[in-house]
């Protein structure tokens, strides 16, 4: 995606630098750029492409450039839009992103106007918006039918995937990761969102199971304990353990974080 953009905004002396990989000097001439009164939506482009490929510590140029951004003129700015909401999302300013973007329905067409789609799905997510995220949700089917690269048709499916795993709709998630899968650049994360779904379900098993075991503990059952004294207890405890040893083998591929994310609560 990348390498489209800067083939299509294309870099001029700032391409000559960072294919140089002459960093200092190409950032040098990023921050004059960005300082400057005078500054055009196509300079803008420039100075965001060697940002966002040079620099690893991108929020420390926010101020900058939002600054410059402002400074853009008004007829120019739906030009340079697409590159702002590029850094702000690759800074998580999620809510930045989405106060840039239209609606669903009104971005354009296009390269630029998918990642968009993109884009705008991911910061709906990340804010919990599911009510916005299921409105950029409908479009997505539309949008990869009119993708022309596979590349894009893929980044599509990996996205309305993780919408998918997120409300769970587990099976067509299953069904878009398996697709995606057979390209060989998102093969890993597409693998990963299948396991990860199978994992998520098997902690939810554990998480049922070890409710059971305290019922079981506290349901006092005369029988068992007359034939066997002390050994049902013995048994739920083992059980207990067990389940947790399990748990805790999953929660590597389940983070915490991202079991919060899937709405799983589980039993301490």
């Amino acid at each position: 995606m990348k390498n489209n953009a800067e083939r299509i905004l294309g870099l001029d002396e700032l391409s000559g630098f960072t294919e140089l990989a002459m960093k200092p000097e190409a950032l040098r001439e990023v921050r004059r750029l960005l300082k400057s009164r005078d500054i055009t939506g196509d300079d803008f482009n420039k100075t965001l492409n060697v940002i966002l490929a040079q620099v690893d510590k991108l929020k420390s140029w926010t101020p900058l450039v939002e600054a410059a951004y402002l400074r853009v003129p008004e007829r120019e700015r739906e030009h340079a839009r697409f590159m702002l909401v590029s850094f702000r999302n690759c800074i998580r300013d999620y809510e930045g992103v989405l106060q840039l973007l239209p609606p669903p329905e009104q971005i354009a067409a296009g390269e630029f106007g998918l990642i968009e789609l993109c884009f705008g799905m991911g910061a709906a997510m990340s804010l919990k918006k599911m009510e916005l995220a299921e409105n950029f949700s409908g479009w997505f089917p539309k949008a990869m039918q009119m993708a022309e690269s596979p590349t894009m048709r893929f980044i599509l499916g990996l996205t309305l995937a993780d919408f998918f795993t997120r409300t769970g709709k587990w099976e067509d998630a299953v069904a878009l990761f398996e697709s995606v899968q057979k390209d060989r650049i998102f093969c890993r994360d597409a693998v990963k969102g299948i396991v990860e779904i199978h994992a998520f379900h098997a902690l939810l098993a554990i998480n049922n199971g070890l409710t059971l075991v305290k019922k079981f503990n506290c349901d006092f059952e005369p029988e068992m304990e007359m034939t066997l004294p002390g050994n049902d207890k013995k048994i739920q405890q083992q059980t207990e353990k067990q389940f947790r040893k399990w748990r805790k083998i999953l929660e590597k591929v389940v983070p915490e974080k991202r079991q919060k994310e899937l709405g799983l609560e589980l039993a301490n």
